[in-house]
């Protein structure tokens, strides 16, 4: 048996492979259409938050340039310095560092010689800081002791220049952190910066340090557009943002990221709605032209059978309700069957009876003594 022999499985196969069709086309316009949105919207999101850290920073560095200037201009303080009184510098630094909530501070000397430093930092990384400190730099991030921190200078005049004191606040996981609260969505943020040709990452909850990382960033952050990397092991949509560094040959790189499969979360919600609506649409389609097939198909199958009982010799009748072309289809039919069983009436009259007298003639005669005898 040939698949499909039915005429309305046919139809019906046809028409759902057609709706099928259309639907899935459909479907997956609306589904990238949908994609795009959420990730359009994502991208703004991150933006957003990029703009909430420029605003941050700028206040940070305010905040410390404001007290920067405030301990240059003390009287005592530039004593200390023009005199080289390190123990009142020490104590002044570290008395505006406690109140800052900066963990490094120093003074580079107008001569390039670097006092009162935090411990921590070795001074010959903070001595290449006087060229960018001479050339009118005062704020920026630089790497310290391997790590990416926000630097805030302000001169010391006595009234000649004699030196710079600077604040050195760490862009530690705190910080990160409280700009990832700050988001309405669930990001994460890390600094990147590049010093002589070597990246590191402050203390962010991306831990996403490495080559082809620091490269991705570096190639979209003049774009300003997002992009997509793996982040703690899951795909994300980053938006990378230029930070103003301290020094020439210094690179700083904000990076936000949200993983992919919460922003598109609700995107998800969507498609799987179309699709279930587009299977409920598939299976109502091929039910309904399952039905309409059948009311087709059914007369032609009931004029198929009276066409086979009339090749049997019998007398059939259709009937078929309705004006449209298979009522009249039938109406033909049974037309056709009146007009043979008249010519069938016809030939049976003309060979059994004479054409003159309309008597039974002698082949009628053989036919009734042959019933009469085999009777």
């Amino acid at each position: 048996m040939r698949p499909f022999r039915s005429l309305s499985t046919r139809l019906t196969v046809q028409f759902a492979l057609l709706f099928a069709a259309a639907m899935l086309a459909v479907s997956a316009a609306l589904s990238t259409f949908i994609s795009g949105s959420a990730s359009r919207e994502v991208e703004s999101q991150l933006q957003s938050s990029g703009a909430v850290y420029d605003r941050l920073w700028q206040q940070r560095a305010h905040e410390l340039q404001n007290a920067a200037q405030l301990l240059a201009r003390d009287f005592g303080f530039r004593a200390a310095v023009a005199t080289g009184d390190q123990a009142t510098m020490q104590s002044a630094l570290g008395n505006a560092a406690a109140r800052l909530k900066v963990r490094s501070a120093f003074i580079v000397t107008a001569d390039g010689r670097v006092a009162a430093i935090d411990p921590s930092v070795p001074p010959r990384e903070t001595e290449g800081l006087w060229d960018a400190l001479d050339g009118g730099r005062l704020t920026g991030v630089s790497v310290l002791a391997g790590r990416p921190r926000q630097l805030v200078a302000a001169p010391i005049m006595a009234p000649t220049l004699i030196g710079w004191v600077v604040f050195a606040a760490d862009l530690d996981a705190r910080e990160m952190r409280g700009l990832e609260r700050l988001s309405a969505i669930p990001l994460r943020a890390a600094v990147l910066a590049q010093s002589k040709n070597r990246w590191s990452e402050a203390a962010g909850s991306m831990s996403i340090l490495n080559g082809e990382a620091a490269s991705l960033a570096d190639d979209h952050v003049r774009s300003g557009g997002a992009f997509e990397m793996s982040v703690a092991g899951e795909r994300s949509i980053v938006l990378a943002k230029a930070l103003p560094t301290f020094s020439d040959g210094e690179q700083a790189i904000l990076l936000l990221a949200y993983p992919k499969a919460q922003a598109l979360a609700d995107a998800r919600k969507l498609q799987l709605a179309l699709a279930m609506m587009t299977l409920l649409g598939l299976v109502v389609m091929a039910f309904g032209t399952w039905r309409a097939a059948g009311r087709i198909t059914q007369p032609l199958a009931r004029l198929d059978e009276a066409a086979g009982r009339l090749a049997s010799g019998e007398h059939v009748q259709v009937r078929v309700r309705g004006t449209d072309e298979l009522a009249r289809l039938a109406d033909s039919f049974n037309e056709m069957v009146g007009k043979i069983a008249e010519r069938e009436q016809r030939i049976t009259q003309l060979a059994f009876n004479d054409v003159l007298t309309g008597l039974p003639n002698r082949t009628m005669f053989q036919q009734q003594l042959e019933q009469l005898f085999s009777a």
